[in-house]
């Protein structure tokens, strides 16, 4: 079994993650659209500027995160070990493939893009998941 190719097309594919993000010892999680970008190996996100997810990980950078299995699909990517920043790229920048990905999004885009940022989720590991049982650690 590719692994790595069911990486890339989990990543391409499935639009959501749960995100874990932690602060004073209190786990926090919720839900965000997400692009991958298989040339960065980032992992790219959008938020409102301040709200708890920025402040949450300005604290502290270490987060986690779960693809979000679609309808008829089992496989799904984890990552344990990874690292959120602000990222030097705005919404615009990455503006074709997000709406390439979330139709949704030019129009937020157009609306509300500078009152959004970027976040990258960087990583060295995930952990492909296809099935109850069939499971590999892979290097980024």
């Amino acid at each position: 079994m590719d692994f790595k190719k069911i990486f890339e097309e989990v990543m391409a594919e499935q639009q959501e993650i749960a995100l874990a993000t932690s602060v004073a010892e209190q786990p926090n999680v919720r839900l965000v659209n997400f692009l991958y970008s298989p040339e960065r190996k980032v992992v790219y996100f959008s938020t409102f500027e301040g709200n708890d997810k920025v402040n949450e990980m300005s604290v502290n950078s270490k987060i986690s995160f779960t693809t979000i299995v679609g309808e008829g699909d089992d496989a799904h990517v984890r990552v344990l070990e990874g690292r959120a920043k602000r990222s030097e790229r705005s919404l615009k920048d990455i503006a074709d493939p997000l709406i390439k990905k979330f139709p949704f999004y030019a129009e937020i885009i157009d609306n509300s893009a500078e009152h959004i940022v970027v976040f990258e989720l960087s990583f060295n590991k995930a952990v492909v998941i296809s099935g109850m049982e069939i499971r590999e650690e892979i290097v980024i």
